[in-house]
């Protein structure tokens, strides 16, 4: 288990995940498949954690944002379905391939990229053709330097080792940054391609899987319901290299206690749906809902939803049924007290003095600042839990420290426990409260604590696992 030394930590409560997830299972109607999304580092839960948690009450299939996030899973391993939600470069496709992720398509640009993949070298994606050697890629200005390693990993390496070398010396210029990089992408999907075409040569070519993303007016992502998409997904289907997995859209609005346009993009994607259906294309998963979605109207989301802020025990809006999915928040943050001092009136706090003690006070710091995701803008107008209690946090919060006003807490202990996110006996600070102080929405309140905060994995009151990425 791995360790910390600033006694400042999120904790995530493995039971509060558990129960959300059965929450959903007993509400959601018969067959339907869970999509957890764990992007952003599952809401900053900590991704391989909450995904293995996940698996073990049944989830089968996960959401990130972008490639990278779903390799990193891979590389931690994890076996299980991964859907890339947002856009990927096509100079991604050959390790998605390779690892087994799901891609969101929605752009022509695909057919080009395969089209490249299959018959022939295309330099802007780093790919060689079937008859070439992988050892032959040109990787632009450190092609010289690779051509002396036999394989594609270690040219990757021979770029890093190149790329550190220009920073050391006179600076590290922008151009030859964007060369190693280019060298190192290059590299990656040319060790990628050759594996695949390993692979088929014993087993078969291996396609690229597929979600096709209908954009019903969400306005983001996605191909117009109309015949763009009919003529897109028909010839996605007939294509050799790819597996139509599924279809989805996102609703826009589906937090709001007003349905008429949740209803209204449900109509436009299922005349797409249906159009296929009619013609006898089954799609394996078809999905709309979001958690929002899940616990209002899950029957309008076909055989899947995509449990992405509520499986972290958050609603997505005060509009929501909370009575038909009762949710347990998961993240709490803590700290403690590390100097603690009685001053007398008038004394100034922090930068700006922008607070005065009002007669002679006890103030304690707190190892916590904006750097760790606790914002500035919560300065003045925030309050802290210490023995159940609520305390205000006084003067500006600094990049790594804050203060909190203690004097009416009897002989404060540097060894109590404050808490700044989450429950203390019987009062709580909530992230809804966090974010109407900031002037944002609650989702990003998990999201901002930052990876230099350690993560506890509580489960029936013990820890079973920590995560201090600084110390990795």
């Amino acid at each position: 288990m791995e360790t910390f030394y600033r006694p400042t930590w999120v904790e995530v409560s493995l039971d509060a995940l558990r129960s959300n997830i059965r929450a959903f299972q007993r509400a959601l109607p018969a067959g339907m498949h869970i999509m957890a999304v764990v992007k952003a580092d599952a809401y900053g839960h900590g991704a391989e954690h909450v995904v293995r948690e996940a698996m073990a009450c049944g989830v089968d299939y996960f959401g990130v944002a972008c490639m990278d996030e779903g390799l990193k899973l891979r590389r931690s391993g994890v076996k299980a379905p991964i859907l890339v939600l947002g856009y990927t470069p096509p100079e991604g496709i050959p390790l998605a391939i390779k690892h087994d992720l799901t891609l969101t398509v929605f752009q022509d640009e695909l057919w080009q990229a395969l089209d490249a993949m299959g018959s022939g070298r295309d330099e802007r994606y780093g790919w060689p053709g079937p008859a070439e050697s992988v050892t032959a890629v040109d990787i632009m200005n450190v092609g010289e330097r690779a051509e002396a390693f036999e394989s594609a990993n270690a040219m990757k390496d021979a770029a890093v080792e190149i790329a550190y070398t220009i920073e050391s010396a006179n600076g590290f210029k922008s151009v030859n940054s964007g060369q190693s990089l280019h060298a190192i992408h290059a590299a990656e999907s040319a060790n990628a391609v050759r594996h695949l075409q390993e692979m088929a040569s014993t087993e078969g070519p291996r396609k690229l899987k597929v979600h096709i993303k209908i954009d019903t007016g969400m306005g983001r992502l996605g191909l117009q319901p109309d015949d763009e998409a009919i003529a897109f997904v028909e010839k996605a289907l007939a294509h050799p290299w790819l597996d139509v997995e599924g279809i989805f859209t996102h609703f826009a609005c589906a937090d709001e206690a007003d349905k008429t346009y949740t209803y209204e993009q449900h109509r436009k994607f299922d005349r797409i749906v249906e159009h296929f259906r009619k013609r006898g294309v089954e799609f394996r998963y078809v999905h709309t809902g979001n958690s929002a979605a899940g616990i209002d109207c899950p029957e309008l989301s076909y055989n899947m939803v995509r449990l992405g802020i509520s499986l972290y025990g958050l609603y997505p809006s005060e509009e929501v049924n909370r009575e038909r999915v009762v949710l347990e928040p998961v993240m709490s943050v803590k700290t403690k007290m590390v100097h603690i001092k009685t001053l007398p009136p008038g004394s100034g706090i922090s930068y700006g003095i922008a607070y005065r003690t009002q007669g002679e006070e006890t103030i304690a710091t707190l190892p916590i600042g904006y750097a760790d995701g606790y914002s500035r803008l919560l300065s003045g107008h925030v309050q802290a839990l210490v023995r159940g209690r609520r305390v205000p946090v006084v003067g500006r919060i600094c990049m790594d420290q804050c203060m909190v006003n203690v004097t009416g807490i009897d002989k404060p202990a540097g060894d109590e426990e404050v808490v700044l996110l989450g429950r203390q006996q019987d009062e709580a600070i909530t992230a809804e409260e966090l974010a109407s102080i900031m002037g944002t929405i609650h989702y990003e309140i998990p999201c901002m604590v930052s990876h230099r905060v350690p993560r506890v994995y509580i489960r029936d009151g013990k820890r079973v696992a920590v995560t201090n990425p600084l110390l990795r």
